[in-house]
């Protein structure tokens, strides 16, 4: 049987519970706080953040509702991180992605396709972190923000490639072709135009215009060769393709 506790050990007892009930109070106004910290730095993220826990959404700002064009945070909570993939394979692809990544303690960077509620697609990047590497699925913070306009800006850049690519190999078939169509033009108009040609002559100005179509033939076989791409300067600091260099032997 245990001694009974005097008066002034209960009384220090009280204290004692008293002052782990203040420190209780206190964590708790604390984590709180932190909470509603938390929640307002996710509310003024124009990015949408979310909690997944084994590839299942636990959490989402209202960037994220807008971003996928939810409503409510109950359309996204508790449901599989499919919802978000236009199909099977990207969810799959994407996954599997996320998980070597984060398994090696990094964080992963991944952008890919994502549908919304409407079932309009657009081009997105993926970051997401986890605490602990050896169980990258069981808390995982993901940030997706909507890189369409990158996707557009690189189309368009590579379209402005293109088209300098073809200005540049349409100067050079215009600069290798002029001389030989000018001078074979010439002499047709000699043959069409003079009447008082004497045989020898007609022979002579024809084997002019057979060699300078010998000449465009050629180039049309260098220009069918090409493998590589060289240019060179032209007129007004334009570059045109080097149909020399860049065709192989």
């Amino acid at each position: 049987m245990q001694p009974r506790l005097t008066y002034k050990e209960l009384q220090q007892k009280l204290e004692q519970l008293s002052q782990k009930a203040t420190q209780f109070k206190e964590a708790k106004v604390m984590l709180q706080h932190s909470a509603d910290l938390v929640d307002s730095i996710l509310e003024c993220s124009p990015v949408g953040i979310g909690l997944v826990e084994n590839r299942v959404i636990k959490r989402v700002n209202s960037a994220m509702l807008t971003l996928f064009g939810f409503s409510r945070e109950s359309d996204f909570v508790g449901k599989s991180a499919r919802i978000i993939y236009p199909n099977e394979a990207v969810y799959q692809q994407v996954g599997e992605q996320l998980f070597n990544s984060l398994s090696s303690g990094e964080p992963a960077g991944i952008d890919a396709d994502f549908i919304r509620k409407d079932g309009s697609t657009f081009y997105g990047h993926l970051k997401a972190s986890c605490p602990d590497p050896a169980h990258p699925w069981q808390n995982t913070t993901v940030v997706i923000s909507d890189i369409s306009w990158r996707r557009a800006a690189e189309l368009e850049e590579r379209k402005r490639e293109k088209m300098g690519g073809v200005l540049e190999m349409a100067g050079a078939v215009c600069h290798e072709l002029n001389q030989p169509m000018q001078e074979a033009m010439f002499n047709c108009s000699d043959l069409l135009g003079d009447e008082t040609l004497s045989p020898d002559d007609i022979k002579e100005k024809a084997g002019r215009i057979k060699a300078q179509l010998n000449r465009m033939a050629n180039m049309t076989r260098r220009l069918m060769r090409i493998t590589r791409y060289e240019t060179r300067d032209y007129i007004n600091g334009e570059k045109i393709i080097d149909i020399e260099k860049s065709s192989s032997p």
